[in-house]
């Protein structure tokens, strides 16, 4: 698998014909031992991952495909909001849009329903192994899981009004014009501000510090979908592996199954 991969790699060369590209992270260990990953958004194939996710990675990462210290061919970038990835994204790509999309800001919300729910725990025992229940969509969750939802919605805990926010903050976009979905995201900041819960509060804070990328997401529509799609098919590989004892390793394993590459006997 090495020899195949790297042999696909040099016959590839260098590639500077990506314009649509998500950046992202990924656990391949436990421990927080983390790689940055590069997919074309385009063409649904990781273009490269480097150990790490510092700037000095960033760069790396980019300057691997095509040795240029710019890439001024960068039209759109998904990125999520960590600020090592947006400074190196403006610095080598200054003109590119930098957008924000829904899973990543439903993520953070995910994060503050489970926040709530450990907070409130020791008061409230209807909680306690209900982490999956709460973090569910409706219709993901099991009967069981609906019933004790149910329970948790009918006492008025925090936790179960978080995860309404998470909801409408959801229905913003399954409008179809952007100028309808900006003034429900309006709507919407100024009724989960009003609740005053202090985990959504935190994350409305990151809202407003990532304004801009958020509004670009909702201005051109773009999602992650695809690199999420292909998130969970990494993961899958990660689970059969049990993790991967170095990042050599997990590279060309990820670019063996998901860089597209053209291999010949």
């Amino acid at each position: 698998m090495e020899d195949a991969v790297n042999r696909a790699l040099e016959t590839r060369g260098f590639i500077n014909d990506f314009k649509n590209v998500s950046l992202d992270e990924k656990a391949y260990k436990d421990g927080h031992k983390y790689a940055s990953i590069l997919i074309d958004s385009d063409k649904e194939c990781v273009l490269n991952l480097v150990e790490g996710r510092r700037e000095d990675s960033v760069k790396a990462l980019f300057f691997e495909l095509n040795e240029q210290a710019h890439q001024p061919q960068i039209e759109v970038v998904n990125i999520d909001m960590w600020k090592p990835y947006m400074n190196v994204m403006r610095e080598l790509s200054p003109y590119a849009l930098q957008v924000h999309d829904k899973f990543h800001l439903v993520k953070k919300l995910s994060e503050a329903i489970d926040k709530t729910r450990k907070s409130e725990l020791k008061e409230h025992p209807i909680l306690v192994k209900q982490k999956y229940t709460v973090l569910k969509n409706e219709e993901n969750r099991t009967e069981e899981q609906q019933r004790n939802f149910e329970n948790i919605s009918k006492a008025n805990l925090e936790t179960s009004r978080v995860w309404v926010i998470r909801e409408n903050f959801k229905s913003v976009f399954k409008l179809n014009h952007w100028m309808d979905k900006l003034s429900i995201y309006k709507n919407w900041l100024n009724d989960a501000s009003s609740k005053n819960l202090k985990y959504v509060n935190k994350v409305l804070e990151t809202f407003e510090r990532h304004h801009q990328g958020i509004v670009n997401a909702i201005i051109t529509g773009t999602t992650s979908g695809k690199h999420e799609n292909l998130n969970g098919r990494i993961q899958a590989v990660l689970a059969k592996a049990r993790g991967f004892l170095n990042f050599d390793r997990f590279k060309i394993n990820v670019m063996f199954y998901f860089g597209k590459l053209e291999f010949y006997h």
